[in-house]
């Protein structure tokens, strides 16, 4: 509405106007809360997924280290555990095949 037309408005005509101009701003004010409203919640909710795929990532970075045949527990250039197991049951049975060669 030009400036013109607005001066030709009568009081009553303008009291009208300011009326529904303030209910629509109201509305647009309760929209506006309620938009932030659910962009906060998303952000939340994105939040939490990146966490879970941060996680995931974790996961899947030692189970490939796994597969590679990296263990993940052992310190660096130590045997992983179930090497250590097969040797020790191979001294051991060589440590037997030497006392009965002694016995014999």
């Amino acid at each position: 509405m030009t400036e013109k037309e607005l001066k030709k408005l009568s009081r009553r005509e303008l009291v009208e106007l300011l009326l529904y101009l303030r209910k629509e701003l109201d509305e647009v004010k309760l929209e506006n809360e309620r938009l932030k409203t659910q962009a906060t919640e998303r952000d939340g909710n994105i939040d939490k997924i990146l966490k879970t795929v941060e996680k995931m990532n974790g996961q899947l970075s030692r189970l490939a280290r796994t597969q590679k045949g990296e263990a993940t527990e052992t310190k660096p250039g130590a045997e992983p555990r179930n090497n250590k197991r097969k040797n020790n049951n191979k001294r051991r049975a060589q440590n037997v095949g030497r006392q009965e060669d002694t016995t014999a």
